[in-house]
């Protein structure tokens, strides 16, 4: 019996859900990164735009929001959202393992429809 709550016995489906969430994240952040570039029509801008969000908006959540906001709001950003997915065993705090496909499935979809809207009304 594992003392781990949340870890199955089964030490494949824990690397598979972890390998698998880890594709899903990269490839996520991949159409993240490529819709934006269509919706900014700036290589440098949707890049720059996207190292920010997945790597400075964190920190910069820490350091300037409140720390009764923090738990609220950070564990609703790309970076949080895939700890959750692909982390064993769940840590308590981090949102649910649906709950957080979710949240970053939100962020990979809204921009795509953004950008799906632009690329259509620039090119109609």
């Amino acid at each position: 019996m594992n003392a781990l709550v949340g870890v199955d016995d089964r030490p494949w489906i824990v690397a598979l859900r972890a390998i698998i969430g880890t594709a899903g994240y990269l490839t996520g952040i991949a159409v993240m990164g490529v819709a934006i570039g269509t919706l900014l029509h700036n290589t440098a801008a949707a890049i720059s735009t996207l190292v920010g969000l997945v790597f400075l908006l964190p920190g910069l959540g820490q350091l300037l929001l409140p720390s009764s906001w923090q738990e609220g709001a950070l564990k609703y950003l790309p970076p949080s959202a895939q700890e959750s997915f692909i982390s064993v065993p769940d840590v308590p705090g981090q949102l649910s393992t649906g709950a957080g496909v979710a949240v970053f499935a939100a962020w990979v979809v809204i921009p795509l429809l953004a950008a799906a809207v632009a690329l259509k009304r620039r090119n109609a």
